[in-house]
């Protein structure tokens, strides 16, 4: 159980850059939409 959580806790930092950066998109892409339709 050790083991496995120490191979699944080196690709969950990995993937965390990458799925807070998917949000950080879609918020920017939200801000824009609506900066121009105000």
């Amino acid at each position: 159980m050790l083991k496995m959580q120490v191979k699944v806790d080196v690709p969950q930092p990995l993937e965390e850059p990458r799925r807070t950066a998917q949000p950080l998109q879609t918020m920017q892409a939200s801000s824009q939409c609506v900066q121009p339709t105000r």
